[in-house]
């Protein structure tokens, strides 16, 4: 099919970040078509008739196929609809459609606020950082001014929210607020979540925690429905996947392919309805099989390290110091705390700060002197400054 500038049609204009992506579509896909839920389609296939029945009888998410030679692919959601066919392989089509739509979500506008404000730290003369605050329950706050984050609860906003059922899988190290991003997507989506820390189950316990058992099924059992068909259509967030045991996850596996978990004792299947969001370090990853990873990363989201987010460095100490702490601190302490590596992130940022906080008077302005308090020395080592 030649690829034509006369066969791309738009109700409107083209927008110039699509006008920024086509040429990415002409040197990868031969034929490609993509509608938006406003409206908007990049295509370069002649009749839209002849692509419209595989769009129509796709399932929601994504679906795979061949076609004289060619792999095609389909994905439809609320918000978007998109139809490619290439000569690579169906792994790369994958790849490249999630890529395609993680950019375009990116550059789009910044949805309307929901709940959320916008402060702005200034410190001293030379330091100014705008960042948002993002309300998640009584515990947690999400304070944000990272570009990459902001991206991120972008993301989380227009697409994961958006699919109420497809799994999502946060990696990231510790500290740096998987939960708190799983936490958000519930809150947005206005569903219940239902926590699971694997590592903290005992293996002999992990089936009927998870999965639920009948009574007399074994010694001392008693009916137990199991987390995932107690969450009803909630959201379960397996913490710490990568510490699941390897014998339950064909389990997993099914109840997240199929939904469906079959309880200790009983011979036939429990439907659940709920949605799961999986949270695991990088090293850990290795630790899931490949069949369970690649369905739990339907969504894939990365929570960078706080060294990498030194924005955020600012945002989060400001706010905790001056919204929960009634604190001040020169510019001088921020200096310091950028010059930080943060190997616990933003749980160990935040702790410190507490204990800063609690160690010096309080009618003392902070500053790095205040540091040099024998009682906080530990502390300080554990930052890893520079």
């Amino acid at each position: 099919m030649e690829d034509s500038e006369s066969y791309d049609k738009t109700l409107g204009s083209i927008p110039r970040v699509a006008r920024g992506m086509r040429p990415d579509l002409t040197s990868f896909a031969r034929r490609y078509w993509i509608r938006l839920a406003d409206g908007f389609c990049l295509s370069n296939v002649a009749d839209e008739r002849e692509v419209r029945p595989y769009v129509q009888n796709a399932r929601r998410g994504v679906t795979t196929f061949q076609k004289e030679g060619l792999h095609g692919i389909v994905y439809k959601d609320e918000s978007v609809q998109a139809y490619l066919e290439s000569d690579r392989s169906v792994a790369e089509l994958e790849s490249f459609l999630s890529g395609f739509l993680t950019g375009w979500t990116a550059r789009q506008p910044e949805p309307p606020p929901r709940g959320e404000d916008e402060a702005v730290a200034l410190v001293g003369d030379d330091l100014r950082q705008a960042y948002a605050v993002l309300p998640i329950d009584a515990q947690d706050t999400l304070v944000v001014a990272d570009d990459g984050m902001r991206q991120v609860v972008r993301y989380i906003e227009r697409s994961v929210v958006a699919n109420p059922t497809a799994p999502v899988l946060i990696v990231g190290e510790t500290g740096t607020g998987k939960e708190v991003l799983a936490k958000l997507i519930a809150r947005r989506a206005g569903r219940r979540l239902v926590p699971v820390l694997i590592s903290g189950l005992p293996p002999e316990v992990v089936p009927v925690h998870l999965f639920g058992a009948r009574a007399g099924s074994f010694t001392g059992a008693v009916d137990r429905a199991g987390v995932m068909a107690a969450a009803g259509d909630g959201i379960v967030f397996l913490d710490e996947i990568g510490d699941l045991p390897v014998e339950y996850q064909s389990v997993l596996l099914r109840a997240v392919d199929r939904g469906e978990v079959q309880r200790l004792g009983e011979d036939e299947p429990v439907r659940v309805h709920c949605r799961f969001i999986a949270a695991t370090t990088a090293d850990r990853l290795s630790r899931v099989r490949p069949d369970l990873l690649y369905r739990l990363m339907h969504f894939y989201i990365e929570c960078p390290p706080l060294r990498e987010r030194p924005a955020d460095v600012v945002a989060i100490t400001h706010y905790v110091l001056t919204h929960r702490l009634g604190r001040v601190a020169d510019p001088g302490f921020y200096e310091f705390l950028l010059r930080c590596r943060f190997p616990g992130n933003v749980r160990q940022l935040i702790h410190f700060l507490y204990a800063v906080a609690e160690t010096v008077p309080a009618d003392a302005t902070l500053t790095v002197s205040s540091l040099r308090h024998p009682f906080l020395r530990k502390q300080v080592e554990a930052l890893g400054c520079d």
